[in-house]
């Protein structure tokens, strides 16, 4: 069987990891049935890191934790060599010109008294609001915490993450992703006025993998190279032409063009732009091109910023900080520097300030950059702006998050059973669309599932049933 890999991100990494560990039970497996593209010079698709001059940094912040036994061991396993380490997360929020500790509906008797009673009031009446089944994200987030941390840190906070509008998008997929409060526990610390936060050890990530040296892009690269397979870099497929026995394919490296035909393809690609490279056979219509208009997405504007000095003492632990103030264009700002030292000379510390490029104000360098510095001097990462030594704004924006839009689910319902039943995989973060398995982790399994369901009779929990891989550990049927 002749199969072509397309994209080498965490997702075709976990496929043919898991294709390299059967062939070594299964004669029948061979890896010179494998075609592998990417269209990048490297390993690690949105993942991967960069490096400009002497600061290296993710295409946004990434960790590496896991809600599978699989790739738990795969974590430890470059731990026990040196290469990884773990680190708690310390995330907080920018609220009122305070630092609270995240989740914000656990620590608002650190507001002023008055705006804490309020919320606590408007929590205790959202135990009668029912908004009934299938309820948009605005709903969900007013029947769970009430109308004021909605609208006064929710709403802010998301339509910021997200770009559109909460009530567009569904709240199926959130399951236990977001910790209900203890209304009694808060109303108490209200009423003591005790001024401690809580940071609760609440999620997966509460805990995570790092790379001990560097940024995780390296992580990928040092997974791909131990593979010891064939890459083809800087090389991308154009065009799909399904037919009964396989698809064909037009593989662009340059200014060359080869037309190939192969048994499967398992694309990790954005599903948008694959279904518009689907060509039906004799120039029928592809029943699914205007699908993709469907399918919401959002990019990032990633910005570096280089600072002279070393990381304020009261930041010095911080992984992220959420910034739900609606001056501020930027989403969440993380010290890299405090996940990996060897980011940027010594001396010099970096920040990575995140936002949703949904605005026209994200076109204009001079706004982006201005809104930075405010941030940092609001926040008292630095008092003098003249210590900023560099601003680095990634362009052109990448993809940033499948947006969980509330069609999005009748729209996969249709075009994932047509791509497979033309012999196309599409899995990963853009390529299955569902954010909610849409981390690293997430992807690298979804990858490994689809290899043990093609080659091993297994199944694909991850893309199946979200809430069930999202609840705990998870294995491999023969594992």
């Amino acid at each position: 069987m002749k199969i072509l890999v397309v994209g080498l991100g965490p997702t075709s990494i976990g496929f043919l990891y898991r294709y390299k560990e059967l062939s070594l039970k299964e004669t029948l497996l061979n890896d010179n049935e494998l075609v592998i593209i990417e269209k990048n010079n490297k390993p690690g698709g949105l993942s991967s890191s960069i490096t400009i001059d002497e600061y290296s940094f993710d295409i946004g912040v990434h960790l590496f934790a896991s809600h599978y036994e699989y790739f738990t061991k795969i974590l430890e396993k470059y731990e026990k060599m040196g290469l990884m380490k773990r680190k708690i997360r310390k995330s907080l929020i920018f609220y009122d010109n305070k630092l609270i500790p995240y989740p914000f509906q656990s620590n608002i008797h650190l507001l002023d008294k008055y705006k804490a009673l309020l919320m606590l009031d408007s929590m205790k009446k959202s135990s009668n609001i029912k908004f009934g089944d299938n309820i948009n994200l605005k709903q969900w987030a007013i029947e769970k915490f009430g109308y004021e941390i909605y609208r006064s840190f929710f709403e802010p906070q998301n339509e910021k993450s997200w770009g559109i509008p909460l009530n567009n998008i569904g709240s199926y997929w959130l399951s236990n992703r977001i910790p209900k409060p203890d209304v009694e526990e808060i109303e108490k610390k209200i009423n003591h006025g005790e001024k401690d936060g809580t940071q609760t050890n609440w999620g997966p990530n509460n805990e995570f993998f790092i790379p001990s040296t560097g940024r995780c892009g390296d992580f990928w690269s040092k997974l791909v190279e131990n593979l010891s397979l064939d890459i083809n870099y800087n090389t991308y497929c154009g065009f799909y032409v399904p037919d009964v026995i396989g698809v064909s394919c037009s593989i662009f490296h340059g200014n060359t063009c080869l037309n190939d035909h192969f048994d499967m393809v398992v694309s990790s690609a954005p599903l948008h732009e694959v279904i518009l490279e689907i060509q039906s056979p004799k120039n029928l219509k592809n029943p699914f091109s205007n699908l993709d208009n469907h399918l919401r997405y959002n990019f990032l504007c990633n910005t570096i910023v280089v600072i002279k000095g070393d990381v304020p003492e009261k930041f010095k632990d911080v992984t992220w900080i959420y910034l739900p103030n609606n001056d501020y264009i930027f989403y969440r700002l993380s010290i890299v520097t405090n996940y990996s030292h060897d980011t940027s000379p010594p001396g010099t510390f970096l920040i990575n300030l995140e936002a949703s490029y949904n605005n026209s104000f994200l076109d204009n360098i001079k706004i982006i950059e201005s809104n930075a510095k405010r941030i940092l001097m609001d926040l008292e990462l630095t008092f003098d702006l003249s210590n900023i030594i560099r601003i680095i704004i990634q362009n052109p924006y990448p993809l940033n998050y499948p947006i969980p839009t509330l069609e999005r689910n009748t729209v996969l319902n249709d075009i994932i059973p047509y791509l497979e039943s033309q012999n196309i995989y599409s899995r990963g973060r853009f390529g299955m669309y569902k954010y909610e398995v849409g981390n690293m982790d997430h992807c690298f399994m979804q990858g490994v599932e689809l290899c043990d369901r093609l080659f091993n009779s297994g199944t694909e929990y991850t893309i199946h049933d979200p809430e069930f891989v999202n609840s705990g550990q998870m294995k491999l049927d023969d594992d």
